[in-house]
């Protein structure tokens, strides 16, 4: 098992965006945990699941939101 992690930052507190998360997470009966952090020198909220899965390979990749765009890396 690969541990995982979904980081979510938003410079104000994002129930809906968390609660989007948490609803894939649960479609696909992926238990996971939860916490926030506020981040002083970033001036951001950091919402981190953490979770165990079987990974068959690895890939990292991102999805930054600014200015109401959508740019995935």
């Amino acid at each position: 098992m690969d541990k995982v992690y979904i980081e979510l930052y938003t410079d104000e507190k994002s129930p809906e965006t968390e609660s989007r998360v948490e609803a894939v997470l649960d479609e696909h009966g992926i238990f996971y945990e939860k916490s926030e952090t506020w981040i002083e020198s970033e001036k951001l909220y950091e919402t981190l699941f953490k979770f165990e899965l079987e990974v068959t390979h690895h890939a990292y990749f991102g999805v930054l939101w600014a200015d109401n765009q959508r740019y995935r890396f």
